[in-house]
């Protein structure tokens, strides 16, 4: 996958949008939104790969989050009951695993 890109994913997961912002210097940046109410999204395991993340929001019944994450190969950030994985990054182009949590 180059970025810009938009993953599309089952509307089961609560998330509105999942986009690869950029792939830069060996890691990609993503945004995710979601206007479920109820959001988990982060880092898994920032500890034994670099990772880095923040979410923004109002949540709760009508709120909306977005979450923005960062990381190279290994890194691995939790969206709701996914789990996107980095598998590889070469110069503009990455490859990701995403699976059920």
């Amino acid at each position: 996958m180059t970025a810009p890109a938009e993953v599309d994913l089952d509307p089961e997961f609560a998330i509105d949008t999942l986009t690869i912002d950029s792939i830069t210097d060996g890691s990609l940046a993503l945004t995710m939104t979601s206007t479920a109410g109820e959001v988990s999204f982060g880092c898994q395991n920032s500890d034994s790969a670099p990772c880095d993340s923040s979410l923004q929001g109002t949540f709760g019944p009508g709120g909306a989050a977005t979450g923005q994450a960062t990381g190279g190969p290994g890194a691995q950030v939790g969206l709701n009951d996914l789990v996107l994985e980095v598998v590889d990054v070469s110069g503009d182009s990455a490859v990701m695993r995403i699976a059920p949590a």
